[in-house]
């Protein structure tokens, strides 16, 4: 049976187990030892609570602000805003004249608070930082600081942008998103360049809280500078402490590092209790931030990891695997999208050397923890009589940016683009080949080696490489595969570094992995051609690009069924060709093209309702990974609009000069401006021979859904989500009738949109909207949720008057 033990706020569900023969029955789910085993009890006196002490130094000082007069900001407890950066945010504020509280700690209704009003599926620490902040709504606290934190500082050796998570970073977006619009004034949640400090981060500072309280830009910078100095004092203590800590540890008993993020495991609630229960059990619990993290140069071999925590989680577990007195704990969550690379690199980097992982959610009761925890000390006991384990550091294998001239390069399949793509490497000289759209077959292969809680299209393009490295004619040794490099905050900037293990880890070790950077603008991956190669490929793709598009506007009108794709297919191998060949012909062939597109007999009449497929740029634009959503919905009676593969190459362009901007690196600005002018002066000479012939009302410019993306995310986050949101909401007043999103099951940027997703649709007359979490599993149920959601669409399109023949697109009623 089992009942609520009433003790304190935490309400622990207990569980009771009686047992034929045993006086006493055993109880189980406490968060604290009053319902343990008197056996357990009272082991662990005199053993030190080290997390208890960093919980100390954070708040040394801190008195809650209760000042009349002055206005009250709250700081939720949770996140790196509370964990990490406490010391920093209370002095600010408190510098600038404010009241300044701290939400109460966590318990199970801060959990049920969140559980009941949070608008998407996130990770724990997410989850119990929305709850605190609906708390301090409740409390009537004047305003609660909810930043937009980009990035985290940064030493000058380190070649990351040192990115957050995209949850962490975008909490203020999705709470927002699930709160009464008269609430959102109350959060304030300034956007903050941390890598940047200085400059950049005191106009950040000022824009935001000098326009709103007044302000001078002089008040702002005396406050950073008493903010920094506190949380330098705060560093260092911890610092010293942990010398102090590693310097004694006893020999007598088992000292377990506890791997993770500091607001994991300083929470008792969020860890459940882990700490009281190790200590219960006569070990010592030690702190990620006391281990001498600053001696490793993870980013040395991790030269894109740019989560910050994820470098120290690294460098926590490099430690322990050379330290005999040391064994870990790594922590993490369910649905943690960090978590399930990191994982790899940590059970790399542990060599052999045995330790413990766990994984929290909100449904983590910690019934049979201290039986897990117990199992694994055993476990301790029996390796060390047994092991004589060689000291082995962990050395990630080495990524090239360009191939080696005696190889075939291989692009995985992300769309047709990749096959224009190749097209250009051959005419460099480069051989090039992109490997066949994906199958279940990959994803089969991809799973032996994976732990289902990576990214779908990380999962897809690893079971494509595998495939044609385990196939009988083929050398490891002569092939390349392309999978470029990316600086955060999602998952894609770590999938090489994983293929890069695991290749290794499966003999492949001279298998070349090819990782062209986004900073460069991938202009490394032609071997010197440079600019050149870029403005070739954005031919190639600006002109695969409009091949599509004439596809997708015919194929729902056509009267022969397959006259489209025949077409296109002839229309792909023409274009191809010309760019193997320099595309000097490119202005010839792509009227050629369109002239054969004019001559595909169509139906005239109603305008189908033109449904715009967003999303992550790899699942929408490959028909596999997006369960074929094109065709799905044009069998329902859709005419589908998928947005140009060539604006991540404009976005990437405008982030680099941004970011240029924000380094102050002059040339860097210049030399972005420059490609920004060349790459739309080329797009407008490509685009030409296509004039009347598609709906070019519904064309937009990056600027512009970066411009009109705010009411849901800021434009500096950088991903999908920007472009994602930003093109919806200038779609929704173009005439579309409905919006469906695309995203990987347990996607990060995915999930934000999914979150905010609501809130737009409302602001654009409750448009018809559906979001395809997917992860390559068949399930009947996409089909009857595009069948309902296109029941809607039509019924919006009826209302608006979007199927009027006088809506139809140029080229439908040209033909006719």
């Amino acid at each position: 049976d089992k009942f609520t033990c009433k003790a304190c706020s935490n309400q622990c569900e207990i569980r009771r187990v009686r047992i034929e023969g045993e006086k006493k029955p055993l109880y189980f789910g406490g968060r604290c030892e009053k319902w343990e085993m008197d056996e357990r009890k009272g082991k662990g006196k005199g053993i030190p609570n080290y997390f208890e002490e960093r919980l100390g130094m954070l708040t040394d000082g801190f008195e809650p602000g209760k000042e009349e007069g002055k206005q009250t900001i709250g700081i939720p407890r949770g996140l790196m805003v509370f964990y990490q950066q406490f010391p920093y945010w209370s002095t600010f504020f408190k510098e600038l004249g404010f009241n300044v509280v701290v939400s109460d700690e966590t318990d199970n209704q801060t959990v049920k608070k969140a559980l009941n009003m949070i608008v998407a599926e996130t990770c724990f620490p997410i989850e119990v930082m929305h709850g605190h902040i609906y708390e301090m709504l409740e409390d009537k606290v004047d305003y609660i600081f909810t930043p937009f934190i980009i990035n985290s500082k940064a030493k000058k050796d380190n070649p990351t942008s040192n990115s957050n998570c995209p949850w962490v970073q975008t909490v203020p977006f999705m709470v927002k998103a699930s709160i009464p619009e008269e609430q959102r004034e109350r959060l304030l949640s300034p956007t903050l360049n941390f890598r940047y400090y200085g400059k950049v981060v005191e106009k950040e500072l000022y824009d935001y809280f000098g326009k709103k309280f007044k302000l001078s830009k002089k008040q702002i910078v005396a406050a950073m500078k008493k903010a920094d100095a506190r949380q330098d004092v705060f560093e260092e203590r911890v610092k010293a402490r942990g010398r102090e800590v590693m310097a004694s540890l006893p020999a007598d008993r088992e000292c377990l590092a506890i791997i993770g993020r500091p607001y994991n495991t300083g929470d008792p609630a969020l860890n459940l209790s882990m700490v009281e229960k190790l200590i219960n059990l006569d070990v010592l619990p030690i702190p990620t931030d006391y281990l001498p993290l600053e001696e490793e140069h993870i980013t040395d071999d991790y030269n894109k990891m740019y989560w910050p925590n994820g470098q120290r989680i690294l460098a926590a577990a490099r430690i322990i695997a050379r330290d005999d007195r040391l064994h870990g704990i790594y922590m993490g969550n369910f649905r943690c999208g960090p978590d399930s690379f990191l994982a790899h690199f940590v059970h790399e980097e542990m060599a052999g050397k045995p330790y413990m992982e766990i994984e929290v959610d909100e449904h983590g009761a910690d019934a049979g923890m201290i039986t897990r925890y117990e199992a694994f000390l055993d476990s301790l006991k029996g390796s060390r009589i047994s092991e004589d384990r060689k000291k082995k550091v962990f050395v990630p294998g080495k990524m090239a940016s360009s191939p080696m001239t005696d190889r075939t390069l291989y692009f995985p399949y992300m769309s047709d683009a990749s096959y224009v793509m190749a097209s250009v490497c051959r005419s460099f000289g480069i051989n090039a080949e992109s490997l066949p759209m994906q199958t279940q077959e990959d994803l089969d292969l991809a799973r032996k080696y994976t732990s289902a809680r990576e990214c779908f299209p990380m999962i897809a393009t690893t079971g494509s490489f595998l495939k044609k490295l385990m196939s009988p004619d083929v050398d490891p040794a002569k092939i390349s595969f392309f999978m470029p490099d990316h600086n955060g905050p999602c998952r894609f900037g770590q999938y090489n570094r994983f293929q890069r293990v695991l290749f290794d880890r499966l003999g492949y070790d001279k298998t070349e992995i090819i990782a062209p950077s986004n900073d460069d603008s991938y202009e490394s991956i032609s071997g010197g051609h440079g600019s050149k190669f870029r403005l070739n490929a954005w031919k190639g793709f600006v002109a695969m690009d409009m091949i599509r598009k004439m596809k997708q506007e015919r194929t729902p009108y056509e009267l022969m069924p397959g006259s489209t794709e025949q077409v296109y297919q002839q229309a792909l191998k023409d274009l191809v060709n010309c760019m193997e060949n320099g595309g000097d012909t490119l202005t010839d062939t792509l009227a050629g093209i369109a002239y054969a597109f004019t001559q595909i007999p169509l139906s005239n009449g109603k305008r189908k309702p033109v449904i715009a497929i967003v999303g992550e740029i790899f699942m929408r634009d490959n028909d596999f990974c997006s369960a074929h959503m094109v065709q799905r919905l044009e069998k329902f009676g859709a005419e589908t609009w998928i947005a140009p593969f060539a604006e991540w190459l404009s976005y990437s362009t405008i982030r680099y000069t941004r970011d240029s901007k924000w380094k102050g690196d002059f040339k860097g600005v210049v030399k972005s401006k420059l490609q920004e002018y060349f790459q739309e002066s080329i797009a407008k000479k490509i685009i030409k021979p296509f004039h009347g012939l598609f709906d070019e009302d519904k064309e937009v410019a990056v600027k512009d859904m970066l411009n009109a993306c705010g009411p849901y995310v800021h434009r500096h986050y950088d991903g999908d989500p920007a472009l994602n949101l930003g093109t919806s909401a200038i779609l929704a007043d173009k005439g579309i009738s409905g919006i469906a999103n695309i995203l990987p099951f347990t996607c990060m940027p995915g999930t934000l949109v999914a979150s905010v997703s609501d809130q737009l649709r409302k602001d654009k007359g409750n448009i018809p909207y559906v979001s395809i979490a997917y992860d390559g599993q068949e399930d009947v149920s996409i089909d009857l949720r595009l069948q309902a959601f296109m029941h809607q669409a039509k019924q919006f399109a009826d209302e608006k008057g979007l199927t009027d023949p006088a809506t139809q697109s140029i080229h439908t009623k040209a033909h006719s």
